[in-house]
């Protein structure tokens, strides 16, 4: 077992999602029917459970065996797998959409799975992924008072091995052979959401991404 399966395994909460990340995953998502859909990093199923019905067929992986037992009770499949050492059982171009929450942070080579990614996304489908903006302005203020200490949870969950913003994200996508198409990113609470758009480097709490495959 590895230490991240090992580490996953132990946690004692079934990671859920927050009604503000939800919201923007869903604004950029749109009409969803008759859909072949992976939620990568699927937890207990909370995301894709949204999805049954309307003709979709919704698809989990996990690398917590807990997590992917509660799954397999809300959506149509899940597997515990470590996308990091193997690769996902389904055929090249398989999916119509895949959305990735709070997940590139936690791998170690971000960019060997995303490759994995794109083989099994449908050559007109696309991948929502969010992850936390390290340069939020916050996170800075704490830098700059030499404050920076892991959590259980969160923003610095001992879980994070990476850190991106802005320029990093999309030097990871293009790297993958994708490109990203928009954004529809979490701000900051505190700060007004025209802000957070004209500066989102600065604003942004979490990137929120639409991403498909090069043309």
């Amino acid at each position: 077992m590895s230490d991240f399966k090992e580490h996953y395994d132990n946690k004692k909460e079934v990671y859920g999602i927050s009604k503000t990340r939800k919201k923007k995953i869903f604004q950029l998502l749109g009409d969803v029917k008759y859909k072949k859909i992976l939620d990568f990093g699927c937890g207990g199923g909370h995301l894709g459970k949204v999805f049954m019905g309307d003709g979709n067929y919704v698809c989990g992986v996990d690398i917590s065996r807990k997590s992917v037992d509660v799954a397999k009770k809300v959506i149509n499949e899940a597997v515990c797998i470590d996308a990091q050492q193997e690769k996902l059982p389904y055929k090249d171009e398989f999916f119509d959409i895949i959305i990735m929450g709070e997940i590139i942070e936690h791998l170690l080579e971000p960019e060997r799975v995303m490759l994995e990614i794109k083989r099994v996304l449908n050559k007109d489908g696309f991948v929502i992924i969010t992850t936390p903006n390290f340069l939020v302005f916050s996170n800075r203020i704490k830098m700059l008072l030499g404050k920076f200490e892991y959590t259980e949870t969160g923003f610095l969950d001992r879980g994070h091995v990476h850190f991106f913003q802005f320029d990093s994200f999309r030097k990871m996508i293009d790297g993958s052979g994708l490109k990203v198409d928009m954004y529809n990113n979490v701000y900051h609470g505190k700060i007004p959401e025209f802000m957070g758009r004209l500066w989102p480097n600065l604003f942004a709490f979490q990137i929120v991404a639409k991403v498909s495959k090069k043309k």
